[in-house]
């Protein structure tokens, strides 16, 4: 119940926010500038953004969110709206914008900036869970 909840938060914070994902979609920002990328970290009472620098470069962390979301829609536990549907459809469309492949990322360490298997491998695997919707 309290991963539900969670994810349901998670969900919509992004849908809040989803404006940071269609920046970068539509080459308004340029991605490397981490501070215009979907914040990671966030008032969780208010879903609203931190406004503090921080390394929003963070695939691995879109990706396992992704990925938890379509396999709890696939084994179902939760159902998806329209609303949750098209804010899932931005993620694709986010990596590759951001190139996820050769996109230097800080992961779930928050270090330094880098291309990470360990954040390609979670991008990969939401990606075939969402296409398994």
């Amino acid at each position: 119940d309290i991963a539900i909840k969670n994810v349901k938060c998670l969900m919509q914070y992004f849908k809040k926010h989803k404006i940071r994902f269609e920046n970068i979609i539509n080459a308004q920002v340029n991605p490397n500038h981490v501070m215009e990328r979907p914040h990671i970290r966030f008032n969780g009472k208010d879903l609203e953004e931190i406004n503090q620098p921080w390394e929003h470069a963070q695939n691995d962390a879109l990706g396992y969110f992704l990925w938890f979301y379509c396999k709890l829609i696939g084994d179902k536990i939760l159902e998806a709206n329209q609303d949750d549907i098209e804010t899932l459809a931005l993620f694709p469309l986010y990596f590759e914008a951001v190139s996820y492949w050769e996109d230097e990322d800080s992961g779930h360490w928050e270090e330094t900036r880098k291309v990470e298997a360990s954040s390609i491998g979670v991008v990969v695997a939401a990606l075939k869970a969402l296409k398994q919707l």
